[in-house]
Formats: structure tokens, sequence, C-alpha cells
């Protein structure tokens, strides 16, 4: 493990055998994570909140440049309310320096153009249920993302259901349908509208005036309000 963070540490831009984009695990507890990342010499076009509280510690020589921003108080943090970031302005954190992130409070962003920053990332368990995706430009909220890996699965599963087009799926995507998780629960609906019509758009009428996610109900409205019935479209979540 030495001789690993010192090759990332003296060449940040060469590849790392095992290292994927959320890094190399290099320890971890019972409530925490040490992950070894770096971060690439790039301007995201969106920034996304963390879901746990973290601590960063940069390795390289050189100091790194991060831009932080102060999250709103979102009233549903799984809704795209329109509540934009607040610049807070450029860190510098140097070797031997930590920057301290709290997942409802604060988002930060690697912004060196010119270099690669390694960097030790030390997490928490999940403390929210969903992230938030910001467009870069307006820093305002884009998408949401759920924290809950097996929720993000479940998603992609229903899609493929979806696809498949067998009125077979038809039972279990009713049951899905009502999912706590609204991302989930939405991926169902339209799943069901797909293999079968009749039983997707009565769930459609009832999602649209009983669903408890104000997107679900807006969107299951809206699609109702089309004729011929399509193919409802997705709510901003993923």
């Amino acid at each position: 493990m030495r001789k690993l963070l010192g090759d990332v540490c003296r060449q940040p831009d060469r590849g790392v055998p095992g290292m994927t984009d959320g890094g190399v695990v290099v320890a971890q507890g019972a409530g925490w994570s040490l992950t070894l990342r770096v971060a690439a010499p790039y301007r995201p076009d969106r920034l996304v909140s963390a879901a746990a509280h973290c601590l960063i510690a940069p390795l390289g020589p050189d100091p790194a440049l991060v831009e932080v921003f102060a999250r709103p108080a979102h009233e549903r943090p799984d809704a795209l309310d329109g509540q934009a970031l607040t610049p807070l302005g450029m860190r510098t954190v140097a070797k031997g320096q930590v920057l301290a992130l709290d997942a409802g409070q604060r988002l930060a962003v690697f912004t060196r153009p010119d270099a690669a920053c390694p960097h030790l990332l030390l997490t928490s368990p999940p403390v929210v249920a969903y992230r938030l995706a910001y467009d870069r430009t307006t820093l305002r909220p884009v998408q949401v993302i759920s924290a809950d890996l097996d929720a993000t699965r479940l998603t992609y599963a229903i899609r493929l259901l979806g696809a498949a087009g067998k009125s077979t799926s038809g039972p279990r995507l009713e049951e899905l349908s009502r999912h706590p998780q609204h991302q989930v629960r939405w991926e169902a609906i339209r799943a069901l509208f797909r293999v079968d019509r009749p039983a997707g758009t009565a769930r459609l009428r009832e999602a649209a005036a009983h669903d408890r996610h104000p997107e679900i109900r807006a969107t299951a409205a809206a699609a109702l309000g089309r004729a011929p019935a399509p193919a409802p479209r997705p709510v901003g979540a993923t």
C-alpha cells in the first residue's frame, strides 16, 4: 500500500491497477471508509453532492485548489426545486491539511485544470437518501440520484423489463410501482405502461391523483393529458 501511494503521488496521471472512477479502498471499518482517489484535471459540467460526510486530504506535492459551494436547505431533497448552490470561493488545501465537507451543507470540486490531484477521502456511512446533481453554469439542480445502490440497480432492472415488453412482467411491475423510493416507483409505472397498457394507464391515473411525490403527480397528469397516450417521460431521477 505504501508503494501504491508513492506511485500515485509521483505520477497521478498514470493508471493504477484496480482503480476505478470510485478510487481504491485503502481501509474501512464500522462506520467509515478510506479511499484513494485521483481527481482528473478537467472541468465537470455537473456538480454532484455527496450522500456522506467527507474529509479530503491531498497527497501530491502541490496544493489542491478546491471550489466550495453551500447547498441550499432543500424543502424536498428528492425533488428538483430549483434552488441554486451558493459559491463560497476557492480553498487551497496543502499536503497535510484536510478539507471537511458536511453532506447536507457543503459541496466541493477540484479545479486545477493542468494537473490531476491524488487525495485520500474519508467518508461516513450515507446520511442522506438522495444526492443532487447541479448544472455547472446555473448551479441549479438538474437530477436527483438515489444514494441507495440497491434502488439504483432495481431501477435499471425495471427498465430492462419494460424494454423486453413481456406482459408476464405486469404483476411484478405493478408491485414495484408502489415502492417507497419514488424513482423506482416511477420507472415501474412507465414499464407497466409499456407491457400492459390498461394496467399502466390505471396506475398513471392513481399516481396523478394520489402519489406522495409532486413530480410523479405532475408527470403522470401530463402523460394522461396527451392523446394517444405515449409511454410516460422520465422523472428527473436516476
